[in-house]
């Protein structure tokens, strides 16, 4: 059970349609980009999805996406595990002891 949380955590869209969470085998390939660096975006129907480059892509350019433009640098570790270098929101961690 573990695992396969952790597959449709980590991997899965939340849709916001009827569908709710999907696996998506060609979308889940993206790499992200912060939301003015992104070429591409996605959406979803009621029984499919789109994805749409947002700008020109040259051929044999890479199709990025960006994973969510409210997402800070430390929700993008904890989300997806890697660390956005380029992410424009930061955020600090203090914990004061009373």
């Amino acid at each position: 059970f573990r695992r396969a949380y952790a597959l449709v955590s980590t991997r899965g869209f939340a849709t916001g349609t009827p569908l709710g969470a999907l696996l998506c085998p060609v979308l889940d390939f993206l790499n992200h980009a912060a939301k003015g660096d992104a070429n591409g975006g996605y959406s979803f129907g009621d029984s499919d999805f789109r994805l749409e480059a947002t700008r020109p892509v040259p051929a044999g350019a890479e199709i990025l996406v960006c994973y969510d433009a409210d997402a800070d640098f430390l929700e993008l570790w904890a989300r997806y595990g890697f660390f956005d270098g380029t992410a424009r929101i930061h955020t600090a961690e203090i914990t004061a002891v009373p």
